[in-house]
């Protein structure tokens, strides 16, 4: 906030190229990898070795999700991973892979 105060903010944009934006990006997510890999395979306490169907339907979700970003324009891009996260929510409990209950990633 106080670099927003004193009007130094434009300064500190001209470091956050794309590139350096970019690169940030990729080292948060993989940093999280392992997480995430975790969660798409579907480890959990009953389940150390993971479960095939969560699998199939984590990759199911990314090509459904990966392609709509891509394809969509304006609003619809925009809102593609929340869409893709509400449709998913919606086939994982019809499908009764996730009850809710799982909090705690491995």
């Amino acid at each position: 906030m106080i670099i927003v105060f004193t009007g130094q903010l434009e300064r500190i944009i001209k470091l956050f190229t794309p590139n350096v934006v970019g690169v940030i990006l990729m080292l948060i997510a993989f940093g999280l990898l392992s997480r995430i890999l975790a969660l798409i395979i579907g480890m959990s306490e009953a389940h150390p070795q993971g479960e095939p169907m969560t699998m199939i339907m984590s990759l199911a979700l990314i090509l459904f999700i990966a392609p709509l970003s891509h394809h969509a324009k304006g609003f619809w891009k925009t809102v593609s991973t929340l869409i893709g996260m509400i449709v998913g929510s919606f086939f994982f409990f019809l499908f009764g892979l996730d009850d809710g209950s799982r909090t705690r990633i491995p």
